[in-house]
């Protein structure tokens, strides 16, 4: 998945799975950079959902 590809797909939420895919990572970096504040998330019963919008302007990314 890349920044154009998520901007495409109009989605307003993202699991962990496709941030990691998104910023070429492991899903335990980006769970330990949730956990550490550095990217928001939501609750969402046993699941975070990562908010697009705040992600890519953390990414320096207008969305």
């Amino acid at each position: 998945m890349s920044v154009n590809d998520l901007l495409a797909s109009g989605k307003a939420v993202i699991t962990r799975t496709e941030a990691a895919q998104l910023l070429e990572c492991d899903v335990r970096t980006v769970s330990r950079a949730i956990d550490k504040g550095e990217i928001e998330a939501l609750p969402f019963g046993r699941k975070k959902m990562i908010p697009v919008r705040p992600l890519l302007k953390r990414l320096g990314f207008e969305a």
